[in-house]
């Protein structure tokens, strides 16, 4: 019983964790498709200028 319980809490730890990372994640695509479509420049070129 305590042992269901302990995975049932680890997989919604675990779930939980990767809708964050996702929702993280959105914001930086997003802001790398603006930049591109702003300076006429694709992210692989100013990547390379770094």
């Amino acid at each position: 019983m305590q042992r269901d319980r302990q995975m049932t809490f680890n997989t919604t730890i675990k779930l939980w964790v990767i809708v964050e990372v996702n929702l993280l994640k959105y914001r930086f695509v997003e802001d790398g498709v603006r930049y591109a479509s702003a300076t006429v420049e694709n992210l692989l070129t100013a990547y390379h200028r770094l």
